[in-house]
């Protein structure tokens, strides 16, 4: 009987982890999909030039 109360503790413990697992890598996903790619429009907006930079810095007061 004891072996089986182990057994079944462990099979908890086993689940728990890989439910954590299943929501962690959900989390993960959906954090990749709002900030880990860069979309066409977010790609034009890089600066052509050195001038455009130092422009915005300007903006900013540096």
């Amino acid at each position: 009987i004891l072996i089986q109360e182990y057994q079944d503790l462990t099979g908890q413990i086993i689940k728990k982890v890989i439910d954590l697992t299943t929501t962690l890598e959900k989390e993960l996903k959906n954090l990749i999909e709002l900030f880990g790619k860069k979309t066409e429009k977010q790609k034009k907006e890089v600066f052509e030039n050195q001038g455009d930079v130092d422009d915005l810095l300007k903006e900013f007061g540096l």
